[in-house]
């Protein structure tokens, strides 16, 4: 039976560089850079170039171990599959909280406070991943917040056509709400395909 006889090899895997193949590429064996003194317990540098891989394997010289491990068959297998980032585990933007208990209080007309006594609507929220505050005043706060980025959003959109000297047609159009409250709501009337009839609300 012939020896078997190991060489040097390259591999995109780095921890196969501590290793040396054998010409049947069926096993490889670990090389020994220092021979370890159990009187030493402190080696120089230049005998060992990795410390941890020294550490982790105790094995004889090349030549007369017979310890082995199979070599990788091919690169592809080392390729690591595409890791996920944190960000995909959180909600996407457009269906963050703020913006659904925005439309369920000015679509459907639900109070604040139905969101902090209503159990099942909590449950429901909270199955989707999301905590609803315990306080009507923190909806409202939240509602109000979710308005303010909205009209940043309008604002910056009606700049955008204003420097594209796009005419612009205003409405008026007041209401008082039950509390005797006193609003005015502007409409922008323009001839674009990005809004639904031309209208912004």
């Amino acid at each position: 039976m012939s020896k078997t006889v190991y060489k040097e090899f390259s591999s995109p895997v780095a921890v196969w560089k501590y290793f040396l193949k054998a010409e049947d590429l069926q096993t490889a064996k670990f090389k020994l850079y220092i021979k370890l003194n159990d009187s030493t317990k402190e080696s120089s540098t230049s005998q060992a170039p990795c410390d941890d891989a020294r550490s982790a394997f105790t094995t004889s010289s090349p030549s007369t171990s017979n310890s082995s491990v199979p070599l990788p068959v091919s690169s592809a297998l080392s390729t690591s599959v595409k890791k996920r980032k944190i960000s995909d585990h959180f909600p996407k933007e457009e269906n963050n909280v703020e913006k659904k208990v925005s439309r369920m209080v000015f679509k459907d007309g639900l109070p604040f406070r139905v969101f902090c006594t209503s159990s099942d609507l909590r449950e429901l929220f909270k199955a989707s991943g999301y905590n609803l505050p315990t306080s009507p005043n923190s909806v409202k706060r939240m509602v109000m917040n979710y308005g303010s980025t909205l009209k940043y959003i309008v604002i910056q959109d009606l700049l955008k056509l204003k420097e594209n000297d796009l005419r612009l047609t205003l409405t008026f159009d007041e209401w008082t709400s039950a509390r005797n409250r006193r609003y005015i709501n502007i409409n922008d009337h323009a001839l674009s395909q990005k809004k639904k009839n031309g209208i912004w609300g």
